[in-house]
This record gives C-alpha cells, sequence and structure tokens, in this order.
C-alpha cells in the first residue's frame, strides 16, 4: 500500500475508536446497558467493562496515530474487533436482539451480519495497518535502515 493510503487508514480506523470510545465514556451507562444485553458477561462485571473498554477503544486511537506506537495500537484494535465479531456471532447464535452501543447514545438494534460485518472491516483495516507496520520494520532490519 501507499504511505499516503496507509496514513488515511490509521486515521480512519483511529477516528473510529477514538469517537466510540469518547461516546462510550459520555454515557457509560447506557454501554453498560448495551454490554448487559449481550447476556454473556456476569452482572458483577458490567459496569467494569463499561469502563474498561472504552479507555482501550481511545488508547488505541491515539496510538494508531502515533508513528511509533501504530503496531500496537493496530494490536489493540484488532483484538477488540475481533471481541466485537465474537460478541455478534454470540447474538447470532443464541436468536437475541441487542441495542447496539458501538457507538454510544447512539446506538441501534442491530442485526448480527451487521454487527460481525462492522467487527469484520474494522479487523481487516487493523490487520492491514499492522502487517504494514511488521513489513515496514523487517525492511529496515533487513537493510540497515536504509528502506
Amino acid at each position: 500500500m501507499t504511505k499516503i493510503l496507509m496514513i488515511v487508514l490509521r486515521v480512519l480506523l483511529a477516528g473510529v475508536f477514538l469517537w466510540a470510545g469518547v461516546a462510550k465514556l459520555v454515557d457509560a451507562q447506557a454501554f453498560a446497558d448495551g454490554v448487559r444485553g449481550f447476556r454473556l458477561f456476569p452482572e458483577m462485571t458490567v459496569n467494569v467493562l463499561a469502563m474498561v473498554v472504552p479507555v482501550i477503544e481511545i488508547a488505541a486511537g491515539f496510538l494508531l496515530v502515533s508513528p511509533r506506537g501504530c503496531r500496537v495500537g493496530a494490536l489493540l484494535a484488532g483484538g477488540l474487533a475481533l471481541c466485537f465479531v465474537g460478541l455478534f456471532a454470540w447474538v447470532a447464535y443464541q436468536g437475541i436482539s441487542v441495542q447496539c452501543s458501538c457507538f454510544g447514545a447512539f446506538g441501534e438494534v442491530t442485526s448480527p451480519a451487521v454487527g460481525m460485518a462492522r467487527g469484520a472491516v474494522l479487523l481487516a483495516m487493523a490487520a492491514a495497518v499492522y502487517g504494514h507496520g511488521v513489513r515496514r520494520a523487517f525492511l529496515t532490519r533487513l537493510t540497515g535502515g536504509m528502506s
């Protein structure tokens, strides 16, 4: 991928995770209710998840736009996206309807297929960013910093 395309991809991915994280922190109760709707987590962990997940999303967003932290940001974003895909697969398996709280109070009832597709796109973007960073690091080491 070209350098400009990779920068655009990093900024888009960072924007999504920053927006989602901030929106969840602004209305933590709505996000906690959304987490509760998945019927997967014990009640005593719901509020902890409602506070921790947005912080990880915000960290991923900031790391993605940092030249030295973009691979770590991509790993965090990819891990979160993989969890999102898994959660919506769980919803599909259970046959339940959930209020998507992906973007805090801007949530809507989301079909499992849409939730999995959204997560898969984020996962692919994170994988592309991470893979590009690994390839560049390898080439830099291989050429002694001349790439």
